[in-house]
């Protein structure tokens, strides 16, 4: 075996410079041109985002939530995300929608709070979508539009489960989004956020959708599209667009206490636009509930239930009395595994799919027990 010593390893190190820059000097420029049908389709691309921006923009809105704080005001620590993720975007929550932190009081004279984010126009008669965390409390929601008009909105309802909002303007014929399927949506696909992050208006920023159905803990319904568009403090309510220009979301909430760093939520079209349709409707949101308690099967569950390894589904730990559930005999180790003719592979995704039904909708589903197959109608 030989052994390089370091001079000798150095020398060798200086020979291969200078082969390189001579190949270099003695190469054709032309040789490390970029592929030109790779610059016309990135070209074609930044022309793609610019149509979307400029078409859509003028349906983003500016938000501006005054509320006041109460002198006696709680300060919590301790977050499983370090910083509140809600907190970073609007500043303190209510007690009950925190964190089981422990609490530290303090006094202070009351003051007014001013929440700054985004919000996006879905009907031309003025209905605005924004997040329940940015206008809860609210004693004034300010929208601002991007030729420097101002209103002043009326909430119409909101959804604090999912953390969605409704409020209107009086104004027509406004300019507005449309949404998209949000199911149909796939992951790296490319995608646009929109919104007023630390008020820089209408600001623009592109990325892909990076995952899907992730839940994180900050509301009780999730089913959060992960992106990695720079999102931060303001762009909350706005809308993140597919190349169509259709809102594929509503940016939420991003990871990390010290601004963007690649990981950001938004919740699916297809939830907040339940949710707007019901609280346009009747002022509030509507929601099925089975009546169970259930998780996700692990393959350590399925031996103990002497199922195959790779069985998925939802395992119902409780069935709660006079509920649809007990009513129609789903029982304590059943294992759902379709729900309206679709798989049920994690409990998360079951639990949205349910919310999603109004009360009093009847629905299939296929359970294992004792290893069999055995059908409901609920």
């Amino acid at each position: 075996m030989q052994i390089i010593s370091h001079k000798e390893n150095r020398n060798c190190t200086s020979d291969l410079v200078i082969l390189t820059l001579l190949f270099f000097f003695t190469t054709p420029l032309g040789a490390f041109a970029a592929d030109p049908e790779s610059i016309s389709a990135l070209k074609q691309m930044g022309k793609a985002f610019a149509s979307i921006a400029e078409k859509a923009s003028p349906a983003v809105v500016s938000l501006k939530a005054e509320k006041v704080i109460s002198q006696d005001s709680q300060t919590y620590y301790d977050s499983p995300f370090g910083d509140d993720l809600f907190e970073y975007f609007f500043g303190p929550r209510s007690p009950r929608e925190r964190y089981p932190r422990s609490p530290r009081r303090y006094q202070q004279p009351q003051q007014s709070l001013l929440a700054l984010g985004s919000g996006f126009i879905i009907s031309p008669d003025g209905y605005i979508l924004t997040n329940n965390h940015m206008v809860e409390g609210a004693e004034k929601v300010t929208i601002e539009f991007e030729d420097g008009r101002k209103f002043t909105a009326e909430i119409k309802g909101t959804d604090p489960d999912s953390d969605i909002a409704v409020v209107k303007i009086d104004a027509d014929k406004l300019p507005y989004l449309e949404f998209a399927d949000s199911d149909a949506l796939e992951v790296g696909e490319w995608v646009l956020a929109i919104g007023n992050p630390l008020s820089f208006s209408h600001t623009v920023t592109a990325g892909i959708v990076s995952a899907k159905g992730r839940s994180v803990g900050l509301a009780n319904i999730e089913n959060f599209i992960q992106t990695d568009a720079a999102i931060n403090r303001g762009n909350s309510g706005g809308p993140l667009l597919n190349l169509e220009g259709k809102v594929v979301g509503m940016n939420t909430a991003i990871y990390g206490a010290t601004g963007n760093i690649g990981i950001g939520f938004a919740i699916p079209a297809n939830m907040a636009q339940h949710a707007y349709k019901q609280i346009r409707e009747g002022g509030s949101v509507e929601r099925g509930f089975l009546g169970i308690e259930f998780k996700d099967i692990t393959p350590e569950l399925a031996a103990a239930l002497d199922l195959e390894e790779d069985t998925k589904g939802a395992l119902i730990s409780n069935v709660r009395k006079d509920t649809a559930a007990e009513k129609a005999g789903l029982k304590r180790y059943d294992v759902i595994v379709e729900f309206e003719g679709q798989p049920v592979e994690k409990s998360n995704e079951f639990l949205n799919r349910v919310a999603m039904l109004r009360p009093d909708t009847k629905v299939d589903l296929v359970v294992l027990r004792d290893g069999k197959r055995k059908d409901f109608t609920i």
